[in-house]
């Protein structure tokens, strides 16, 4: 490093973080109540011990903040079947009572909000003041499930004949495996199991080898809301007990549905193993989010999204803008203003300390990654202009970087680190190619621009005067697909349709010589369309053909009932669709 580029740095820890040596020498001591500092699985509703222990660290300091219990396979598939006994009686309980559990827990939450966030703080290194907003969001999610368990509504299809009545019922599915990231700790299991608990699931959480805390946390304020044991139950683990305990809790044939968000390397991972027993599965995986800025836009408004945008948690969550394509007309000016505001907004140090806007990464691997990243840059022509080095443990300078170009590394992979790569662009059609050049989501996307064109399409009016926009767009697999695909009722969460799942009733009032008929007409429509009706139909309108048939034969004609579908289904030649359906229908019927 040149003596200038040494100077520079120098002067930039001043101007970001006065005192972040000191801070780094000092001892922080994690201040919660016994009650909330749990460290033993909570199993059925019991806190149970392992054979070792794995030690939670603060990513700020690297000090050991407390030892948890390291379970394995044989306490996640203890939680399984925890889970999978108490579903048999929690999915019995009324969405009433669901509803009132889910809303003590919200209320808990918000009175312990102050020590739930610092154990966010301490075990994932974000300021005080973004934990304490994740604790609120984390509260919120509780709050909607709570009232959104009353709503989970069935409906009543029009029939094809004038003697029949199709009732669809929403059901809970089974027990979910949840699968949690350590950038929210709190707010990514509430969300998910919120959902799960409202619609009658029960759960079993493998929280982040990170953040574990926050689970077992949550996990304490369940129980104290009357959770019934074994409804939610917590398997924390070491990173090298993850895989085996991932296994359990995807291939498990007692788990019903598997919920994930992390990487997407990892998500192909788990999708194959739910794959053998065909689980419903719900992913949230990486992204790769583009910020546009165009000529036309207000500058200053631009910049101040984009730091909102970045340097959230340290530039670690995975709506994080990643990639900064800014018009060759506002290039420079963008640049500038964004590194002064860097300059005068961030302030690195450990997340308890009030001044600090920037606490560490969260571990040597991610601060290693980004290093990685603008060294790469670097190397193919990119200039530093603010930051561009690691500091002591896992901390990193936000780092900003000017002639960037589309074959360097961080335009290709996600950074989760506070790194702000600019691309200049000169037309849309480039900008639009640039940002769609890549093979994840692009949750989180912004686009900047002023002119009253550009606006009205966007806003749906006229205006005399140009507007300002900031668009803010998520595509990633969300509800919207899903719904349209399954016509199912979303509840606010992409995570509740695949909690639930379509039961259909049928009444028929017919005497015992229509069953014959019927069972004519049905073999000549199996045999003549069903694959037409399958494409053209929803699921849930084949099964109920196939279950009014069998509701109406009744008990006494079970035996050739049974013979003559199994013969249809052989002779359609549709596969395991046909066969779902008849297991399924099956074990409604007996």
């Amino acid at each position: 490093m040149s003596a200038v580029r040494a100077l520079r740095n120098r002067r930039f820890l001043r101007q970001v973080s006065p005192g972040l040596p000191a801070s780094l020498r000092r001892h922080y001591s994690l201040d919660v109540p016994a009650a909330l500092l749990r460290t033993r699985g909570y199993v059925g509703g019991r806190w149970v011990s392992a054979a070792s222990v794995f030690p939670v660290l603060d990513p700020a300091t690297g000090q050991e903040l407390t030892q948890v219990s390291d379970c394995g396979p044989a306490e996640a598939k203890q939680a399984v079947e925890a889970a999978y006994e108490a579903f048999q009686s929690w999915k019995q309980t009324t969405a009433k009572e669901r509803s009132v559990v889910l809303r003590r827990w919200f209320d808990l939450l918000v009175q312990n909000k102050e020590d739930l966030a610092k154990l966010i703080t301490f075990e994932c290194g974000k300021p005080l003041r973004e934990s304490l907003g994740e604790v609120a969001y984390s509260a919120s999610f509780l709050e909607w499930f709570s009232e959104e368990a009353r709503r989970v509504y069935g409906d009543i299809v029009p029939p094809p004949a004038k003697d029949w009545r199709i009732l669809l019922l929403k059901q809970p599915i089974g027990v979910a495996s949840v699968i949690t990231p350590w950038n929210f700790p709190s707010a990514m299991i509430t969300r998910k199991v919120g959902a799960a608990v409202a619609a009658g699931c029960t759960v079993v959480v493998k929280p982040a080898e990170d953040t574990p805390l926050s689970a077992l946390a949550l996990a304490e304020l369940a129980e104290q809301a009357g959770l019934p044991p074994g409804v939610f139950n917590v398997v924390p683990c070491s990173r090298e007990k993850t895989p085996a305990v991932g296994r359990v809790l995807c291939t498990d044939p007692l788990v019903a549905k598997v919920s994930f968000t992390g990487s997407t390397a990892t998500g192909k991972v788990l999708l194959k193993m739910a794959a053998d027993t065909v689980k419903r599965v719900s992913m949230e995986l990486g992204g790769h989010a583009p910020f546009i800025v165009f000529d036309s836009a207000d500058v200053d408004s631009a910049v101040g999204g984009a730091m909102v945008s970045k340097f959230r948690n340290s530039g670690q969550t995975c709506v994080c803008s990643n990639r900064f394509l800014v018009q060759s007309g506002i290039y420079d000016r963008f640049v500038d203003k964004l590194g002064r505001a860097m300059d005068a907004e961030l302030r690195l140090g450990h997340g308890s300390e009030p001044g600090t806007t920037q606490g560490p990464l969260i571990n040597t691997r991610a601060a290693e990654k980004v290093v990685h990243q603008i060294s790469d840059a670097v190397a193919r022509g990119a200039k530093v202009l603010r930051g561009g080095s690691r500091l002591d443990g896992s901390f990193m300078e936000p780092t900003l970087l000017a002639d960037v170009t589309t074959d360097m590394l961080c335009m290709k992979e996600e950074t989760f680190g506070p790194l702000v790569p600019v691309i200049r662009f000169e037309t849309e059609e480039e900008a639009v190619g640039v940002a769609n050049a890549a093979n994840v989501g692009l949750a989180g996307e912004n686009v900047w621009f002023l002119t009253a064109s550009s606006a009205e399409p966007e806003l749906g009016q006229e205006h005399e005067d140009p507007v300002p926009v900031q668009h803010h767009h998520e595509t990633s697999e969300g509800p919207e697909r899903l719904q349209r695909h399954l016509n199912l009722l979303v509840l606010g969460s992409s995570e509740t349709i695949w909690l639930v799942e379509l039961r259909v009733l049928t009444d028929t009032r017919w005497d015992q010589s229509a069953q014959s008929e019927l069972l004519t007409q049905l073999e000549a429509q199996v045999l003549q369309g069903l694959q037409q009706m399958l494409q053209i139909f929803y699921q849930s309108v084949a099964e109920s053909i196939i279950s009014s048939a069998i509701i109406c034969w009744g008990s006494s004609i079970r035996a050739r009932g049974l013979k003559r579908l199994n013969s249809l289904i052989k002779k359609a030649g549709s596969g395991s669709v046909l066969v779902l359906f008849w297991g399924r229908l099956w074990n409604l019927w007996r």
